[in-house]
């Protein structure tokens, strides 16, 4: 078991920040990837640029987007990774009507990334259900 599913299982902590954040719901995705690890398909050490590109491109989003300095990777409630949105694509020539960012990730001793990374997207005294639309703004 990873630190990261260590500190998810026993240290429980709500997410709470003041950053303009878009958080975006991976789960099929992130089962995929494991499944893509697991198998041997994937190699592990592409864990991180897996995760970004299956955060970062194809969501039908609205322009508050632009008001979003960071964009979150969630599995089942868990945030897994950030990243400092630089720019907003169309991606209208692969998909109508959808976007993609382009950003960096924030390295795990920033304090943005210490505030965002491994927390619940929700009140741990909730049961969690899934996000009907995967994308879910906080501060924009």
């Amino acid at each position: 078991m990873s630190l990261s599913e260590l500190k998810r299982q026993y240290d429980a902590q709500e997410l709470k920040t003041d950053e303009p954040i878009v958080l975006i719901t991976i789960n099929k995705e992130y089962e995929k990837l494991k499944k893509g690890i697991r198998s041997g398909n994937i190699p592990e050490a592409d864990k991180d640029k897996e995760i970004y590109e299956r955060t970062r491109k194809y969501w039908k989003i609205g322009s508050r987007r632009e008001k979003a300095k960071y964009a979150v990777a969630v599995y089942r409630g868990w945030t897994l990774a950030v990243y400092e949105i630089e720019r907003w694509i169309s991606a209208d020539d692969i998909i109508q009507g959808r976007w993609m960012f382009e950003g960096k990730p924030l390295p795990e001793e920033s304090k943005i990334y210490q505030e965002i990374v491994d927390k619940l997207t929700y009140s741990s005294q909730e049961n969690y259900k899934a996000p009907q639309n995967p994308i879910t703004y906080r501060n924009c």
